[in-house]
């Protein structure tokens, strides 16, 4: 694990201001005083991937990025990033279609299986 005050310390490439990652990343940031060393941003995660892979940068992104490419190093900050929540919301008064009905009881069961 990779302390917080550690990676102020490392050229970063972070996601563009317009994405809600990049602002929990910023506010994280902030809350534990740490001012990061912004080299480059981008507003695609491809191109933070390329940017880490090609050279000696390093990015902050939600782990299941790091899950999905294998040819990069994950490795945790102390403290934790805050995890993020996803809801579902759907008007109880409007028509489900059958595919909306299954979709819900898909997520659900995912839900049921998470906690």
């Amino acid at each position: 694990p990779l302390p917080v005050a550690r990676l102020a310390r490392e050229p970063l490439c972070l996601l563009s201001t317009e994405f809600a990652t990049r602002l929990q990343i910023d506010a994280y940031f902030a809350d534990r005083g740490v001012v990061p060393q912004v080299t480059v941003e981008a507003n695609s995660i491809s191109a933070l991937l390329a940017s880490v892979r090609g050279g000696t940068l390093t990015t902050v992104l939600p782990d299941a990025i790091t899950r999905e490419h294998r040819d990069v190093h994950a490795v945790p900050l102390v403290p934790p990033l805050p995890t993020r929540t996803v809801v579902a919301l759907v008007r109880a008064t409007a028509y489900h279609s059958v595919a909306a009905q299954a979709f819900t009881r898909m997520l659900e069961e995912i839900a049921q299986e998470i906690d």
